[in-house]
């Protein structure tokens, strides 16, 4: 039997880079991705095109006519027949709305997708909130490619849970913050950012899984690096909430 071909990383990178620029293409004939963005989450259309969001294709023909369909399964975004194009794939069922993840270097890593469905929607189906192509999640941290020059130059980072959270802190002119994309934090991560500050601000959302990664997260400490809670007031959820309140008045 013959073993399965591992993809190079610049495979990998250049069929990221083509499905992110198809997802972009396909937000401003996509009415529902393109109104959550700049309605429900109030994201400008400079802070869209920033982060490079998008919205995933219906019809998966121009991607799978362009991306070895081999590559789709290992990075775990379509599981596609080669013979006629069609095929599983999660983004384009439940997660339309595709944020691009990047490494610190501003190369592509992998998608996240959003599933923009009600609460009650989303519980009969069974499914989680967010799904993502197959990244080091461990290993990463969201928007750190744009953040470092300002952790840097400011000497202190803000870790927050969500991308949508470092996407509104950049909008209104916040650079220096990072998301874990989830309630959690490595000692991976604190590495990472140890090579720009030593000041590391824990801003998870209020609640109680937040509570939980904070302190969690507080026992990692270790020399040389400051470890501290700063987190919205309690009558917000996160950062994005707290940064829609202060903006809307």
């Amino acid at each position: 039997r013959i073993p399965k071909r591992r993809m190079l990383d610049s495979e990998k990178s250049l069929a990221l880079e083509f499905i992110i620029n198809e997802c972009q293409n396909n937000l401003y004939t996509d009415d529902e991705v393109y109104n959550y963005l700049s309605k429900t989450r109030k994201l400008t259309d400079d802070t869209i095109k920033k982060f490079h969001l998008g919205s995933f294709p219906k019809n998966l023909k121009n991607i799978v006519n362009n991306v070895d369909t081999e590559i789709l399964k290992q990075l775990k975004i379509a599981w596609v027949s080669s013979f006629d194009g069609n095929g599983i794939c999660k983004f384009r069922e439940h997660y339309r709305f595709i944020t691009p993840i990047y490494d610190t270097y501003g190369s592509p890593l992998g998608i996240m997708g959003r599933f923009l469905g009600t609460e009650v929607e989303r519980e009969l189906l069974g499914i989680h909130k967010y799904d993502n192509s197959d990244y080091p999640k461990h290993t990463t941290l969201f928007g750190l490619n744009l953040a470092k020059n300002n952790i840097r130059n400011k000497d202190k980072a803000l870790v927050v849970e969500g991308v949508l959270d470092v996407i509104k802190c950049h909008q209104h002119g916040i650079g220096n913050v990072v998301a874990t994309a989830g309630a959690f934090i490595k000692l991976e991560h604190l590495a990472q950012l140890a090579r720009y500050t030593s000041n590391i601000y824990l801003g998870f959302d209020n609640d109680e899984a937040g509570t939980k990664a904070i302190t969690r997260a507080l026992s990692l400490k270790r020399p040389g690096i400051n470890l501290l809670e700063k987190r919205v007031p309690a009558k917000f959820k996160d950062i994005d909430e707290f940064l829609d309140h202060k903006y809307s008045k």
